[in-house]
């Protein structure tokens, strides 16, 4: 019974493998796993130097920590629990895979990557058992081959967990503990980890989107001398212009790189219009990847925005202010008093006030701020938030204010003049409640670390206002109804360029004649081409008397809606 070679040994395929002489690659055997050689260098990854450095001395000091641990004799008393777990957290595309492959190569080891959906598509097809093993021979498959595991999409595992996630997660803790070695866990959800997860993680590293300056030197690394440019391409106003992460930057060159290649196959050169098509391109799929209650995904920019010329200089300030903000607070530190120690990274953010009567485009202005820093919007009405108590309202104002900071987004608050309001539909701009909830709500504004926009439609929600509120908001942008200049490309711009229009239409005509609002404006647009739309295939065309007749329609009902509000006031 004592005898060694009476007792039962089990070997699974790797290691029987192994024993042989076969070198099995872990891929053939764990669904989702890849195992390789990482060929990035550290120079290639930017990031703030200070991550980049605080990442590699953990990482360094590690591997003498193993040494020094079994020298010391602390192996006795620390026997569980000493490996190291790095989070990277993330939006996708912002270098958490880069790095992940740079410290690999640095430190001369290989990269055992796990796709935990993979994992989890097993265990929900009850096999858990085989799933435990799987994860057991990932840490083994790591440590034989002096690699470091890296376990992407790390928040799937508690996302579903009636899909098998919880002996899952159990047999990945349970792993994590018993192992001695570097493990990188990568997230763009870190919100929706395990708290027992978050006991085991060593470092957190947060990894935010690139401001122009490292923008700037990402386009350097990735656009190679093997790559034919055009010297015409400003790439300072491409990093300014186009809010991208690395991930969108290296598929917004291949994009660029494609259009060369159908020009001439041979010998391909990228010019400054490929690179910003595919800019474009990637602005669009970036921001769509962004999923949220009230998500407003914006589809074009300042450049398409028709309005007064001064509103679009201050709508470019409030951008510009934005994109310096990152380099400000991200790589010169500033913090203007604001820095606390519980807050220490309490940034000023840009607060943006929009009064203009309904359907002027202020919704459409904030869409296009959007758009130029790269973010969705999160658009909800000040009505949504309103509770039975204050408290009640307070706790939706700043649940809102929190949802758009974890996803990156521009806060839009639409009926401003509705801020206050009591039960009665009455504002007492002088009642000490008033005060106190404009000064929480400017709190939240100022600490928000973006763009926040508040829209109202009548002036007396600013003269409400007392000065200090005023004086804290970043812009107050006042949108007045189009003039007829205005008017006339506005209609032309609702028409798309395969619209069947009859020669007798005259935009200037329709720019003079009637003075409505973009919104009204877009409303007889298509009542004019859903009358021509029904017509007989020989007449289906937009002719002059449909966009006549939808307007005066238009202009009439503007009439009634301003005697109804009379009424009602």
């Amino acid at each position: 019974g004592g005898d060694l070679v009476d007792q039962r040994v089990e070997l699974d395929r790797r290691v029987l493998d192994w024993v042989v002489g076969l070198d099995t690659e872990i891929n053939e055997l764990v669904e989702g796993s890849d195992l390789y050689n990482p060929k990035v260098q550290l120079s290639q990854v930017v990031l703030p130097d200070e991550y980049k450095q605080t990442i590699l001395s953990t990482v360094t000091a590690y591997e003498h920590f193993r040494t020094y641990r079994k020298t010391s004799g602390l192996d006795q008393t620390l026997t569980y629990g000493t490996g190291l777990v790095l989070l990277l957290c993330g939006a996708s595309g912002t270098g958490k895979t880069m790095t992940v492959n740079a410290v690999a190569h640095h430190l001369k080891k290989r990269v055992l990557l796990v796709d935990f959906p993979s994992l989890q598509g097993k265990a929900s097809q009850d096999r858990g058992g085989e799933c435990d093993a799987d994860l057991r021979g990932l840490f083994r498959e790591a440590d034989m081959s002096n690699a470091i595991l890296f376990f992407d999409e790390c928040e799937s595992i508690f996302k579903q967990r009636e899909m098998g996630g919880d002996r899952l997660l159990n047999a990945l803790l349970t792993e994590m503990e018993r192992y001695e070695g570097i493990v990188f866990l990568a997230t763009n959800r870190p919100f929706d980890l395990d708290e027992a997860m978050h006991r085991r993680i060593t470092a957190v590293f947060e990894y935010k989107a690139p401001d122009h300056i490292q923008r700037r030197e990402i386009w350097r690394v990735l656009v190679s001398d093997k790559l034919k440019c055009c010297p015409e391409i400003d790439w300072e106003a491409i990093a300014l212009k186009y809010e991208l992460s690395g991930g969108f930057i290296k598929n917004a060159i291949l994009s660029a790189l494609l259009k060369a290649i159908g020009r001439n196959s041979t010998d391909p050169v990228i010019n400054h219009d490929d690179i910003v098509t595919g800019c474009a391109l990637q602005m669009r799929g970036s921001l769509h990847m962004k999923t949220f209650d009230h998500r407003v995904v914006p589809t074009t920019g300042l450049d398409a925005l028709i309005v007064a010329d001064a509103v679009r200089a201050t709508l470019a300030e409030v951008v510009q202010f934005e994109k310096a903000r990152n380099v400000i607070y991200g790589q010169w530190n500033f913090d203007f008093g604001l820095t606390t120690k519980y807050n220490k990274k309490n940034q000023k953010g840009i607060s943006v006030l929009l009064i203009g009567p309904s359907g002027v485009g202020k919704i459409s202005a904030a869409k296009a701020i959007g758009f130029e820093v790269g973010r969705p919007l999160k658009l909800v009405h000040f009505a949504q938030l309103q509770c039975d108590s204050a408290a009640d309202t307070r706790r939706a104002l700043q649940s809102t204010f929190d949802d758009a900071r974890l996803m990156d987004a521009v806060l839009v608050l639409e009926g401003f003049e509705m801020f206050g309001m009591d039960v009665h539909g009455q504002v007492d701009a002088d009642s000490p409640r008033f005060r106190v909830e404009a000064q929480r709500l400017m709190d939240m504004v100022d600490t928000f670390p973006g763009i926040s926009i508040l829209v109202a439609t009548t002036a007396s929600s600013v003269t409400s206002l007392d000065h200090e509120f005023s004086r804290r908001l970043k812009f107050l942008i006042e949108m007045r109804p189009p003039t007829a200049s205005l008017r006339t490309l506005l209609w032309r711009s609702f028409f798309p360029p395969t619209a069947p229009l009859a020669p007798d239409v005259d935009f200037d005509k329709l720019g003079m004649r009637f003075e409505l609002s973009n919104d009204a404006m877009s409303n007889a647009v298509f009542r004019a081409a859903a009358m021509a739309a029904l017509r007989p295939e020989a007449t289906r065309r937009i002719t002059m008397k449909d966009l006549v007749n939808a307007a005066e329609l238009e202009k009439k009902k503007g009439r009634n809606n301003e005697m109804r509000d009379r009424l009602f006031v």
